[in-house]
């Protein structure tokens, strides 16, 4: 929209009135800004990542190195874009002593901004023991599934920021002692699982500069080295190689798989000085007690009947998403969701993490936030019943309606007893 300002209009000629019969003249000025403009500012951030495994480069979706792995297909390495599917990890049949090495590169669009990086939705999964593995003594054998494996505890990870320019190329992969920093360390389990970290924010250490308070540099490439091992290593070396010692990896880890969320975050650092990469909970909702389910507004939820095992309901209140509303006797097509209100007031909510039940139905259900679809628990991903949190991104403030659907077969053939889709908890954090 084009909007003209007058922005000065002076009377610079009144000395003397002239007056000729009924003519009156005054001398005058007008200076006209034309074309005043408002454009709003963008921000966007882009990754790419480059990956080594056991020595082997991925190159154009393609392993080189000398070995039987040169030319088969990989997936690591990608060039500056968009995340879409990609896959920092995705290795199969790992052996101990198994090590691997990436550098991503985060590149911030057109404005500064803060930054975070948040690691979620970590599962380690029992896929059934071998024999090995029970000789070993493994405790979850009789239980397999999500939360039983042991992967998480031998595979070790290290990350730096690889940003070093002395007698070194920022991003090549090596760790420069001295002149780098290890970020953190650890095994997986202990590092990864559902913790965040700072990148940049107010008042925190910048940890590519070292600097407090100093934001991600619009246009600027920041990277960020990483290795992994299948058992125990120590620092990386300056060649960029991964000394992993696979000796001490015990047979209790045998076949089972390990998953995970990454996500990086940015947010305009211009007039934002109260951004924090550290999680507090905005709002949560107990679901199944009455007093908290009527201060959120809880709506279309099938109470918890008595009867049932419900994975040992949680220790706590419970309800359904679908059930048989209106007690008659089915599990109708429109009572198939339940809703609930969360306020983030006027802090920015990040995260929904809710805590909810993959048992014996069909339990996939959708996210909705006022209406926009946040994302979808795929359900049947566990042996028995099993209790999970999930997160889902979301960007709001203020107060929101929550809806979950489920998504799966519904109606199961005892819904009309048990309901479908059950709800422990749910919240917000930043």
């Amino acid at each position: 929209m084009t909007k003209k300002i007058l922005i000065s209009l002076a009377i610079i000629g009144v000395v003397a009135a002239i007056t000729v019969g009924l003519t009156t003249a005054y001398f005058s000025d007008t200076e006209t800004s034309t074309g005043n403009t408002f454009t709003a500012g963008a921000i966007d951030l882009e990754v790419d990542n480059h990956c080594w495994y056991n020595g082997y480069e991925c190159i154009n979706d393609q392993w080189v190195g000398d070995g039987s792995l040169n030319g088969t297909l990989c997936s690591c390495t990608w060039d500056l874009k968009d995340l879409d599917g990609e896959l920092f990890f995705d290795f199969e049949d790992l052996k101990p002593g198994d090590w691997g090495e990436d550098t991503v590169s985060l590149h911030v669009h057109d404005n500064d901004a803060w930054g975070c990086v948040a690691f979620d939705n970590l599962v380690d999964y029992e896929n059934g023991c071998t024999e090995p593995e029970e000789d070993d003594g493994d405790q979850t054998c009789e239980n397999p599934g999500a939360g039983e494996g042991e992967l998480s505890d031998e595979l070790y990870f290290v990350f730096w920021a690889d940003m070093c320019n002395e007698n070194a190329e920022p991003g090549d992969n090596k760790y420069q002692d001295g002149c780098e920093s290890i970020l953190m360390s650890g095994s997986a389990g202990e590092i990864l699982g559902g913790r965040t970290y700072t990148l940049a924010a107010p008042e925190k250490i910048n940890i590519f500069t070292g600097i407090t308070s100093d934001p991600l540099v619009g246009g600027e490439n920041y990277y960020i080295g990483k290795a992994w091992c299948y058992g125990s290593m120590p620092e990386p070396q300056a060649d960029g190689s991964v000394l992993c010692n696979g000796a001490l990896v015990s047979n209790l880890s045998q076949t089972d798989s390990l998953t995970g969320d990454i996500t990086f975050y940015i947010e305009q650092a211009r007039n934002n000085s109260s951004f924090s990469c550290e999680k507090v909970e905005l709002d949560m909702v107990d679901i199944g007690e009455q007093t908290s389910m009527s201060n959120h507004d809880a709506q279309g939820w099938f109470s918890d009947p008595g009867n049932g095992v419900y994975g040992g309901r949680d220790g706590g209140d419970i309800a359904m998403i679908g059930g048989d509303d209106d007690d008659n006797g089915y599990c109708d097509g429109d009572e198939d969701f339940a809703t609930f209100e969360l306020d983030a007031g006027t802090s920015i909510a990040k995260k929904l993490i809710i805590r909810h039940l993959d048992g014996s139905a069909d339990d996939t259900f959708k996210v909705y936030v006022n209406g926009d679809l946040v994302g979808t628990y795929t359900g049947g991903q566990y042996t028995g019943e099993q209790w999970v949190t999930t997160s889902f991104n979301v960007n709001f403030t203020g107060n929101k309606e929550i809806k979950l659907i489920i998504a799966g077969d519904y109606p199961w053939t005892s819904c009309e007893t048990y309901g479908q889709g059950a709800i422990n908890w749910a919240k917000i954090t930043n």
